[in-house]
């Protein structure tokens, strides 16, 4: 039995880019609106109560989680690069 690749109508992918779109823009607003700007990033952290601050506030504690990195397994190796023992 031959399966159909999944094919999303015009429809949904018009609806696909715009969620992508938002989300896109979306981080790039907390992260240069929330987190790098000082004003913004000093009011956060002396605990103003808004959704900006604690998008910022999970965005931190994603990081610093390492939530944003590569697994180990999938990191290019170098060649002729022999990493010791420690």
């Amino acid at each position: 039995m031959k399966k159909d690749p999944f094919r999303p109508t015009p429809y949904q992918v018009q609806w696909l880019l715009i969620v992508g779109f938002l989300a896109v823009g979306y981080a790039l607003y907390v992260r240069y609106f929330a987190i790098e700007y000082s004003p913004v990033a000093l009011a956060c952290d002396n605990g103003l109560p808004t959704m900006l601050c604690k998008t910022r506030a999970l965005a931190t504690y994603l990081f610093k989680h390492s939530a944003f990195d590569r697994h180990p397994d999938r990191r290019p190796r170098r060649r002729g690069v022999r990493h010791r023992a420690l």
